[in-house]
């Protein structure tokens, strides 16, 4: 969705309203990870890899909604019971990788989505030509 609409979302998680204001309050500032109680940003800027070589990822502790404020990219998506995992959790990173088929669909500069623990994601890719990105990944625990 685009961003302006984020308050469709509010009631899907408490925290939510506060987390994208927070998160888009940020929008100026140098990449890094930035940290708010109980939940955290992380400002990321960078390249697109491409596609066919990339692997899902998924999280158990926290919900990703990861808005793109610059340039652009192309996310897979994928329910991790339909994919094959190829890297097993590991607690610190809060991270799991999948290998496997899923839907695709191109970020603009203002849109975002959100990833819950059931979701696996294969985000800053693209198809025929690299791009550049700049993004919020706002990381809201899981209730």
């Amino acid at each position: 969705d685009r961003i302006e609409n984020y308050e469709n979302y509010m009631r899907l998680h408490p925290l939510m309203e506060e987390g994208v204001r927070y998160a888009l309050s940020l929008r100026e500032s140098l990449p890094g990870r930035y940290d708010q109680g109980e939940y955290f940003v992380l400002l990321q800027e960078g390249e697109t890899q491409p596609i066919e070589e990339g692997v899902y990822e998924a999280h158990k502790r926290y919900w990703d909604i990861q808005i793109l404020i610059e340039g652009k990219e192309l996310v897979k998506w994928q329910e991790i019971s339909k994919l094959t995992e190829c890297v097993p959790y590991e607690e610190k990173k809060d991270a799991v990788f999948y290998t496997g088929d899923g839907i695709s669909f191109q970020l603009t500069e203002g849109m975002f989505y959100l990833v819950m623990p059931k979701d696996a994601h294969m985000p800053c890719r693209h198809g025929k030509q690299e791009a550049h990105y700049r993004k919020l990944v706002l990381k809201l625990p899981v209730l």
